[in-house]
């Protein structure tokens, strides 16, 4: 049993530090292959400043909206390569070195009879040890390495997003972008000319309009009787108009809260025009009706009217519709 004690002290610092050895043949890092989710920011700017801007979604809707200047922040799916530590081999000399320690100390307490033994045998179970420490030494340091990207990050998709923005008085701008994760873009729209609601861009005799909910403020009930004055209005003084029924049934459908997909919505009603209506009202009964006829054709407001006064019970909201499109159509 001597001779087994004298073998196991011997066994024990011959282990020492077989972790990192080992780990270091085998490789400290390993490069893998990630895809996750992340986030792409773009810098929006349009001119001029304040323009309404849309982010197009898959479905020709707005998937996200902001004011010019706006950070669009873009989900995105990204593939890259990262540079990871690896620690299993070293683990496992670890384990191995206090293996070595815990047996040696076994066997001295069974095997050894004389001083020189058991000196032996300590002095092995503290190489033991000591290589032990080594290895764990090693991997408290390791595990501080933090992995780290190889290469840059590759949007997957989407790789392309469309941007519209669009300002009272001025020419919708739409552009393209090819997303990177840190871009910018720039939407210049341009002003209406002063003369643009002329009989030439407005034809009366084949103009068919498409005759949104009013917007804005005010309840319910108001702006519901308000777009009803307004198709009557309309009707009443000889220009067509879509079916009230088939433009709420198609915004309802398009689940269109925005003027960009309102765009589409008339054109799949064979509309030349959209008119667009929005309320504010103060606290004093006193109402501001603003009015805008929209080109389908170019996508640009060709007319505008604001028209303001009372709107406390029906007889004003007919006399506020009036003189709206009296102002709109003159």
């Amino acid at each position: 049993m001597r001779v087994v004690a004298v073998l196991s002290a011997l066994l024990a610092p011959s282990l020492a530090g077989c972790g990192v050895v080992a780990q270091s043949v085998a490789g400290w890092r390993e490069v893998v292959e990630v895809n996750t989710q992340d986030v792409a920011r773009v810098d929006v700017q349009t001119v001029p400043p304040g323009a309404e801007v849309c982010r197009k979604d898959s479905y020709g809707g707005c998937g996200a909206t902001g004011q010019g200047p706006w950070v669009d922040e873009v989900p995105v799916q990204v593939h890259f390569r990262r540079s990871e530590p690896r620690y299993a081999w070293l683990v496992m000399g670890m384990i191995a070195d206090f293996v070595a320690v815990g047996t040696l100390v076994a066997v001295a307490d069974k095997a050894c009879e004389s001083d020189t033994c058991t000196g032996v045998t300590v002095g092995g179970a503290l190489g033991g040890m000591l290589s032990g420490m080594v290895d764990m030494g090693t991997l408290i340091f390791g595990l501080l390495r933090t992995a780290h990207d190889v290469g840059p990050r590759e949007i997957v998709r989407p790789t392309e997003v469309t941007y519209r923005a669009e300002k009272p008085e001025y020419a919708p701008a739409r552009a393209d972008l090819e997303l990177e994760l840190q871009s910018s873009l720039r939407l210049d729209l341009t002003p209406l000319a002063v003369e643009a609601p002329t009989a030439v861009a407005f034809d009366r005799a084949r103009a068919v309009l498409a005759v949104l909910p009013v917007t804005g403020a005010g309840p319910d009930d108001v702006r519901a009787s308000l777009q009803d004055r307004l198709r009557a209005k309309v009707v009443g003084s000889g220009l067509r108009t879509a079916d009230r029924g088939l433009t709420d049934a198609a915004l309802r459908d398009a689940a269109c809260t925005t003027s960009d997909c309102a765009v589409d919505v008339g054109r799949a009603l064979a509309a030349s025009h959209l008119l667009r209506a929005g309320l504010e009202v103060d606290g004093n009964q006193a109402c501001a009706l603003r009015l805008e006829l929209v080109d389908l054709a170019t996508e640009a407001v060709v007319s505008a009217a604001v028209a303001e006064g009372p709107c406390g019970d029906f007889g004003a909201l007919d006399a506020l519709v009036a003189d709206a499109l009296g102002r709109l159509f003159p």
